[in-house]
């Protein structure tokens, strides 16, 4: 379908999105990154994101946000592992190594390189209340929040064999890729609170933009209840030329794209192409500069023996399986994706009788 539409502010959900972040999945969240000089996926946010934690028992939400983002890779983040003060991230292009300073272009300090071996140790950190060092203590987890379930995460400790503090203090973190920052956990007075990210609001520019293509996210609503909504989700994502020229988007087949619903990304439960077939016949769009196609479509939440899933949260996505062509460039279906949690739970009626 070839339209024209204007993008709106969205809130969504995050996942762990295969590319990068811009939630998504860092195939949008990753993507979206392309825009900056930075290809660092553990700071990939974009000036105007918010990331948003809450704690266990508290209704109080706890906002960070990307206040500032250069170029040259530096991003200035408020309330970064709870600080006061804004703090600004650096990140090295062509590794996972992170540096924290506290202004654009201070005395940067290493804060951890995520390609380090377990065990690691960083010294002469002085940004965090009661915590000077900090080491690569696990890698490879599997962590839940409210905001869905992460992989490869890499578990961090903060502490100081200079001093201690009883009731205040950081602790340890958790970071996803193509996230960043999921969990951090302090003592206070009250004892220790560990804080989980909830959400990802992404600024109107989070759209991830190519060379002459931007993609824009189709999101479902991230909680649906059976028995009460329409027990189906939908999904999509818009294909913009903004080249300043033609440009062409090539399928293999009739299939022009696949949704997939499951608790773990490479581990779906379902698929938008089971009992389909697809004609072995190419074909190609042309999109002529301010045009889209919009790549969408819907997913019945039933599976093969006609049960429906089991309650819970769920990656569910939806990916090209074409190429584009623009600007004498092609760029990958893979890169063509987008990614949302959806939190599946049944309807209780409590009307009396």
């Amino acid at each position: 379908m070839l339209y024209k539409l204007y993008p709106t502010c969205k809130t969504y959900k995050p996942t762990e999105v295969h590319i990068m972040m811009r939630v998504i999945k860092a195939a949008l969240w990753g993507v979206a990154i392309s825009a900056t000089a930075s290809a660092n996926s553990y700071i990939a946010l974009n000036k105007g994101d918010t990331l948003v934690y809450q704690s266990k028992g508290q209704k109080s939400l706890h906002p960070v946000t990307v206040q500032e983002a250069k170029a040259n890779g530096w991003r200035k983040y408020s309330n970064f592992l709870d600080t006061s003060y804004p703090l600004w991230l650096w990140s090295d292009a062509n590794s996972e190594a992170v540096f924290i300073a506290g202004s654009e272009g201070g005395h940067a300090t290493r804060l951890i390189d995520f390609n380090d071996p377990v065990g690691t140790i960083y010294t002469h950190l002085a940004f965090f209340m009661c915590a000077d060092k900090v080491k690569i203590v696990q890698k490879g987890l599997t962590i839940n929040t409210p905001a869905g379930t992460f992989s490869d995460v890499v578990m961090v400790r903060f502490y100081s064999d200079d001093y201690h503090c009883y009731d205040v203090g950081l602790l340890g973190a958790y970071f996803a890729p193509k996230v960043g920052l999921i969990s951090w956990w302090e003592n206070n007075i009250g004892g220790e609170v560990r804080y989980d990210l909830a959400s990802v609001q992404l600024s109107p520019s989070a759209e991830p933009t190519f060379d002459g293509v931007k993609v824009t996210p189709i999101i479902p609503k991230n909680r649906l209840k059976l028995g009460r909504d329409k027990e189906e989700i939908e999904i999509g994502l818009d294909i913009e030329n903004i080249s300043g020229q033609d440009m062409q988007i090539h399928f293999p087949s009739e299939q022009e794209f696949e949704i997939t619903l499951g608790k773990e990304v490479q581990k779906p439960v379902l698929r938008w192409s089971d009992g389909k077939q697809f004609a072995a016949q190419p074909h190609t769009i042309n999109l002529k500069f301010g045009e889209r196609y919009r790549l969408s479509g819907t997913l019945p939440l039933r599976l093969a023996d006609g049960s429906k899933p089991a309650l819970g949260n769920y990656h569910v996505s939806i990916t090209a399986k074409g190429s584009v062509h623009a600007l004498g460039a092609e760029i990958d279906a893979k890169k063509l994706q987008t990614e949302a949690i959806v939190s599946i739970s049944q309807y209780m009626n409590l009307k009396p009788r």
